[in-house]
């Protein structure tokens, strides 16, 4: 159930993030044929503000997604010490001398 539940919460965040990058985009891009409108100029701000908005998402999703990579590669290092830990030989001592167990 962990793992239904895990892979659930992802699709949800994937979804999230994808609303979040067209609603901004949207966003700046009619914030920009505003001020086009407004000062009267050619499309440039709209280009600006566009460009803005879809490399500050990019960057986003990337430093996101480092983040998310760094915490995984930490859980899985910290299953795999929990795991060579639990399967060490036990070693038991029988007058003075190791023997594996």
């Amino acid at each position: 159930m962990k793992n239904l539940t895990r892979t659930i919460m992802r699709t949800d965040d994937a979804l999230g993030r994808g609303m979040e990058f067209a609603i901004v985009t949207l966003l700046f891009l009619g914030v920009g044929f505003g001020l086009d409108r407004w000062i009267g100029t050619t499309p440039l701000f709209m280009i600006v503000l566009v460009v803005i908005g879809l490399v500050g998402q990019f960057a986003r999703l990337w430093y996101g997604y480092e983040a998310a990579m760094r915490e995984l590669e930490a859980e899985r290092a910290e299953q795999s010490r929990a795991r060579t830990t639990a399967a060490a030989p036990a070693v038991e001592r029988v007058s003075g001398e190791e023997v594996d167990a």
